[in-house]
């Protein structure tokens, strides 16, 4: 495999990774729940760490992990029991602080 064909498997993989994290948000703004919660905060853990994630968009993807860690908590009064509850913020993140509306 040359490095051209390496890095387009890379990228290939990153999408669905993408694609799924906005479905699963979109989900979960018409239906909470903690697993969906999880899930969402598991995968922007991946993206952030990706290698085709440009530093922008990691430290995005970091933010949005806080963001939706605290979401996990808040809503994981009757998570399963398996699950274990992701850190509320990543080291080395301060808090978030209060929301703001941004509309973009």
């Amino acid at each position: 495999m040359n490095d051209a064909t390496r890095q387009t498997a890379v990228i290939d993989d990153l999408e669905p990774v993408v694609s799924a994290t906005m479905y699963l948000m979109s989900s979960f703004q018409e239906r909470p729940c903690p697993v969906v919660a999880h899930k969402i905060v598991h995968n922007l853990e991946l993206l952030s760490h990706h290698p085709c994630c440009s530093g922008p968009l990691k430290r995005l993807c970091v933010r949005m992990r806080a963001q939706w860690a605290l979401q996990y908590l808040n809503l994981n009064t009757n998570a399963a029991p398996r699950m274990q509850p992701p850190d509320a913020l990543p080291s080395g993140t301060e808090s978030p602080g209060p929301r703001r509306a941004v509309l973009h």
